[in-house]
């Protein structure tokens, strides 16, 4: 288990590495309101993803093993087509991303929806390094695509991006689709009706709070939707956000995965306190190196017309600790079948963005959106505690860290 959480761990740097480049190259060969526009578009994106998982995302680690592939598979693709479909009325109802870029957004939201179902698959498996290879395959080909076409080819645009979207999004599908091929059987029975019941219930609950939690977390690039310059400031500070949150997320993938196939709640409870201490361990000093980061050293980075990031990033930062917390916490929940506290505890940490952003918004501009979204990340990790402890009867001394909690990790390898 250790290697695998290495392993994740170095992947994600990868895709981080790569991902700051892709925002280095959409900021000086687009501005703040170009990499705005692309923010928004990413979130539309997300948006029609988002909709898809509640049957092909991550309920599907915690059901394959306990149903089988075939009966997922024919459920997910008929719902990410239908997903697509809506996604794309969605947004075109509320005028959220520019109308030429809608149907874009619905192809890449299919093709990305396919690929997180394949991920599924390869999860439930415990095939972290697979998962991990494609990860890092996804990120490198989107940056090879863009260095081709806004380099070489001169030709950097909101719609050259989308074109480098489309390279790097089919690539890893196809690559995906062939790790998978001896378990993807596309079958249509007559119980494909009650399969699809079965994984509702379970991915209503599972998707639906990381539909709310992806309002909750993005929801600021809408309240800034007005002034792209600001929305392109914010989307760095949820891009620096992911960053650190690399570890917990390394961390909690690898506790989804393997908790899905256990039985002893001892050994469960066990494995998520010692990764909730390593995650809040090693995010912390991260944390404190974000924060620590002039603005100077940020307008060298990613251009002169950069200010004000590392002041919204200072305000965003306990939030981000706490919720390399809550990540852990909500893998918990997803890996034992208790889906519904995940979207519990999103639906309030969004009904406090909600009530907070537009005033905020409009008395502190870019400060107040970071400020709204801080408090709605707080009050989902404030639930997630409070639900983790009624469940398991924590003590303060549960969470001093000790020698034995990496024996814990170490003693629970998977070949």
């Amino acid at each position: 288990m250790l290697r695998a959480i290495t392993g994740t761990l170095l992947a994600r740097i990868v895709v981080l590495v790569c991902t700051l480049v892709a925002v280095v190259l959409n900021t000086r060969y687009l501005g703040q309101e170009g990499q705005g526009a692309i923010a928004l578009i990413n979130l539309g994106i997300l948006i029609l993803v988002s909709i898809s998982n509640i049957i092909g995302g991550g309920a599907l680690i915690y059901l394959i093993p306990r149903m089988g592939v075939a009966r997922v598979t024919a459920p997910a693709i008929l719902w990410s087509l239908f997903s697509s479909a809506l996604g794309m009325m969605i947004l075109k109802l509320f005028n959220f991303i520019d109308p030429k870029f809608v149907i874009h957004a619905g192809i890449l939201g299919l093709l990305q929806s396919l690929f997180f179902f394949v991920h599924q698959i390869i999860l439930s498996r415990e095939r972290i390094r697979t998962y991990n290879s494609l990860l890092a395959l996804q990120t490198i080909s989107l940056l090879i695509s863009m260095f081709v076409v806004y380099q070489l080819l001169d030709q950097a645009s909101v719609s050259s991006f989308i074109l480098c979207l489309y390279i790097s999004f089919g690539t890893t599908l196809l690559a995906s689709v062939l790790c998978v091929r001896d378990a993807l059987v596309l079958r249509f029975e007559s119980g494909i009706f009650k399969d699809t019941l079965q994984i509702f219930r379970h991915g209503f609950f599972a998707q639906g709070g990381n539909v709310i939690h992806l309002l909750n977390q993005r929801g600021g690039l809408y309240l800034l939707q007005a002034s792209l310059f600001s929305a392109g400031i914010f989307s760095l500070c949820l891009y620096a956000a992911e960053a650190i949150w690399n570890v917990s997320k390394s961390i909690s993938l690898v506790q989804h995965s393997r908790i899905s196939n256990l039985s002893d709640k001892s050994v469960i409870r066990s494995l998520t306190i010692s990764f909730t201490k390593l995650s809040v361990m090693f995010t912390a000093p991260f944390v404190l190196m974000a924060v620590s980061i002039p603005d100077s050293w940020f307008r060298f980075i990613f251009g002169d017309d950069l200010v004000g990031l590392h002041h919204a990033l200072l305000l965003f930062s306990p939030a981000i600790l706490l919720h390399s917390v809550t990540l852990v916490f909500s893998h918990y929940f997803s890996g034992t079948g208790l889906h519904k506290h995940n979207m519990w505890g999103a639906a309030l940490g969004f009904i406090v963005l909600i009530s907070l952003g537009a005033w905020l918004t409009m008395l502190y501009g870019l400060n107040g959106t970071v400020m709204a979204a801080s408090a709605g990340w707080l009050t989902n990790f404030i639930y997630h505690l409070i639900q983790f402890h009624r469940l398991e009867c924590l003590t303060i001394k549960d969470f001093r860290l000790r020698r034995e909690d990496l024996a814990v990790i170490r003693g629970h390898n998977r070949s």
